[in-house]
């Protein structure tokens, strides 16, 4: 029985950490019958493909066709995968050393849809920093993104209740999905540990802007009220993008 698939979505990533991240997942399944892994490329060509031959017997479904972008990848990952449990594991993206049988131990042990854990982030030096999240994740889903998407994993019940990705939005889908997910009652669980390292470089990173746009978007149309939303959005972009006002804040928490 597949309890856990992690699916990988990809597009032209040969030099943007695709075999770092095939790599993590791979060893970290070790043949583990209980755990499938998707992957899914865009019709890459920078040579990609080279990269995914020295691993296909190791993968368990892969497809490479053109998509309509990132929310339509996830969804074919999503139709595509068998288990219990999606984790995105996305190119770029890569698991913690042994991460993957401490999770399932975890998910077997739990009756939560959605499970969220820490991240490391490599910045473009190399330096980490380790992001923890939040585990009263109610207070803020309303109006900011409060998990790591590399760090969550979702169950199956979730899609089959409030739907796919939707592939209108381009950057903050998985958002718009978790939202979903809260306001029909599924329930989060934090997981106390690192489950991944997202680096520098990535369209989250070189596109925040956007993504923190349509995170106030969504929050809005959500219910989330105009002057809150757009509040969050405010403040969730100089924290991220100000060091100035990371040091302000800094300096009041004292």
């Amino acid at each position: 029985m597949i309890f856990l698939s992690i699916v990988t979505i990809a597009y032209n990533s040969k030099t943007l950490g695709l075999e770092t991240t095939l790599r993590s997942v791979i060893s970290g399944i070790d043949s583990n019958p209980e755990v499938q892994y998707v992957v899914i490329d865009g019709a890459s060509t920078d040579g990609s493909s080279e990269v995914y031959s020295q691993y296909a017997d190791r993968i368990d479904f892969f497809s490479s066709e053109k998509d309509k972008g990132i929310s339509d990848a996830f969804n074919k990952g999503v139709k595509c995968s068998a288990g219990k449990y999606i984790w995105f594991v996305n190119s770029g993206d890569y698991l913690v050393e042994g991460v993957i049988s401490s999770v399932l131990e975890i998910l077997k042990g739990a009756d939560e849809d959605v499970f969220f854990g820490d991240m490391y982030w490599v910045g473009e030096a190399g330096d980490t920093t380790l992001l923890v999240a939040n585990s009263n994740y109610e207070r803020k889903i309303n109006y900011v993104m409060p998990f790591m998407h590399p760090s969550t994993l979702v169950s199956r019940k979730v899609f089959e209740a409030v739907g796919l990705f939707d592939i209108r939005l381009k950057h903050a889908m998985d958002y718009d999905l978790l939202l979903r997910a809260h306001k029909y009652g599924f329930k989060a669980k934090k997981i106390d540990m690192a489950l991944s390292s997202m680096a520098a470089g990535g369209v989250h990173d070189t596109k925040y802007h956007k993504t923190v746009y349509e995170v106030f978007k969504i929050s809005f149309l959500s219910g989330g009220g105009l002057v809150k939303a757009l509040s969050a959005m405010v403040y969730t972009y100089l924290c991220q993008r100000s060091a100035i006002f990371r040091v302000i804040k800094g300096f009041f928490r004292r």
